[in-house]
């Protein structure tokens, strides 16, 4: 109902208010209308916000695509098959089952011919010319140990060539999963960085609809570019890391990897069961790590060849039996050249020769006690190796465990900080700062997950696990031949 101009005079007088009725109805209409349009800003910036926050929660999950990309498994056979510290170990293997052919030829007799031709000049004959021809054979009865020692000492070095053959090949697998693991960690966070400056990229370009709602300060603005800075610093620094893990990756493999060609984590990754008990794998170590049964063998060579040099100090029996065939000239004195057969028994023994037996002795006894040593060396270090890789495990659990929690919690300070900022008790630096919270959770997640990976790695190849978990087997390998320098 429209007031009576009696009504509106009578109250003029007391409410002065009322002369500047229309033009305060046209400033509340004006501010209605900016507290619309901010409201409806403050929605857009919560459904940016809210859409931004649950980008990372995708990274983890990487799809392999297309037809030609490199899973893990290739990439060792590759390498197995390419680098040339493998292929020296493999022909260290069979360099020495030759040295076993080598000492057991010590037990076989040995035949020898030989022919001669002798001219000499006499009283009688001014030429007597003579064609000998000699078959001998030699074969060693008794020499108190020696041969017995160095065909052992041969078999030992053998068996640890095969060892160390199996190391080496554990040893590249291991080089090139941990830079594979390098290269996913990497590229894993590369993801969230681009993610993050994505979403802050977007923010930026709706500054100036936020400004002139109302809805965001200059401050604002600075923070956002100030955060898009420091992205931008991060993402250059992983992406050199990336180059660098990279290049690693196609000079072990000899593959043309890049970050888009690489296969997705193998599920043993996470199926592997670690074992944290140390003296469980200190004592599996004990049976499967070749670089310990290595050792050991290398112990007996070393015994095997002090014994051998020990056996030099006693006498050598040997067999011998040769037949001589005479072709004398015409003008010869027949009877000087006859046929002739010797069979006999000869007993050698060193009296002096220079203190070289001894010599010897020592020189092997210090090599035994050298060979020991080595053992314990390996002992020592493997004892620290294990409790580092129980360590960072154990770590990187408890890690991931919390950062899992702060990620959530995080998340859930966003939603918070969603409803208060729709009622206007926050404002969007609130909303940046807890979304940065959540972002260093899930980097700290992707570190701790990948530390655990790490230690799975480590102790695989501690127990010699490493290439079963690949279906692999050392006859599967085939190194090169050739050389580079050739």
């Amino acid at each position: 109902m429209k007031p009576s101009p009696r009504w509106i005079a009578s109250h003029r007088r007391l409410n002065p208010c009322l002369d500047k009725l229309p033009e305060c109805t046209a400033i509340c209409k004006k501010k209605l209308m900016s507290l619309r349009r901010k409201k409806a800003m403050n929605k857009s910036v919560i459904a940016l916000l809210i859409l931004g926050s649950s980008l990372p929660l995708t990274i983890c999950a990487h799809a392999e695509t297309g037809d030609h990309t490199l899973p893990l498994r290739t990439l060792i056979v590759d390498a197995l098959n390419t680098q040339p510290s493998v292929a020296i170990a493999s022909w260290e293997t069979e360099m020495r089952h030759q040295e076993t052919n080598m000492s057991k030829a010590s037990l076989y007799p040995t035949l020898d011919v030989s022919s001669e031709a002798i001219h000499k000049k006499t009283d009688e004959h001014d030429n007597e010319q003579n064609v000998e021809n000699k078959l001998t054979l030699a074969y060693r009865i008794a020499d108190f140990g020696v041969r017995s020692s160095n065909i052992s000492k041969s078999e030992q070095q053998e068996e640890a060539s095969k060892y160390d053959f199996q190391q080496e090949l554990l040893t590249t697998a291991q080089k090139t999963a941990d830079a594979y693991l390098s290269v996913e960690k990497t590229r894993q966070i590369l993801a969230v960085i681009d993610d993050e400056k994505i979403f802050y990229k977007q923010m930026l370009n709706d500054f100036s609809e936020l400004i002139a709602a109302g809805a965001a300060m200059q401050s604002d603005i600075r923070k956002v570019q100030v955060s898009i800075d420091s992205l931008s610093t991060q993402e250059l620094n992983f992406r050199a890391q990336l180059d660098t893990q990279l290049m690693m990756l196609r000079n072990l493999t000899g593959d043309n990897v890049t970050a888009e060609n690489l296969g997705k984590l193998p599920d043993f990754f996470n199926k592997y069961l670690f074992n944290t008990d140390k003296d469980a794998v200190y004592k599996k170590i004990m049976q499967d790590n070749p670089t310990y049964l290595s050792l050991t063998k290398a112990i007996s060579a070393a015994n095997a060849e002090y014994s051998a040099a020990k056996s030099a100090n006693y006498p050598v029996v040997d067999f011998n039996a040769h037949y001589t065939d005479n072709n004398p000239s015409k003008d010869a004195q027949q009877d000087d050249y006859e046929d002739e057969l010797q069979v006999g028994v000869k007993v050698g023994f060193n009296i002096f020769n220079g203190f070289k037996n001894q010599s010897e002795v020592a020189k092997f006894s210090a090599k035994y006690t050298q060979a020991k040593l080595g053992l314990d060396d390996f002992i020592f270090k493997t004892r620290n190796s294990v409790d580092a890789s129980v360590s960072k495990y154990m770590t990187g659990k408890d890690s991931l465990a919390i950062s899992k929690r702060s990620y959530e919690n995080a998340g859930k300070l966003i939603e918070l900080y969603k409803e208060e900022f729709k009622l206007g008790q926050k404002s969007l630096l609130d909303f940046i700062s807890s979304r940065n919270e959540h972002y260093q959770a899930n980097l700290t997640m992707i570190e701790s997950q990948f530390s655990i990976y790490q230690a799975k790695l480590e102790q695989m190849a501690q127990l010699a696990d490493l290439l079963h978990e690949l279906y692999l087997e050392p006859g599967q390998i085939q190194p090169k031949s050739g050389s580079m320098s050739q």
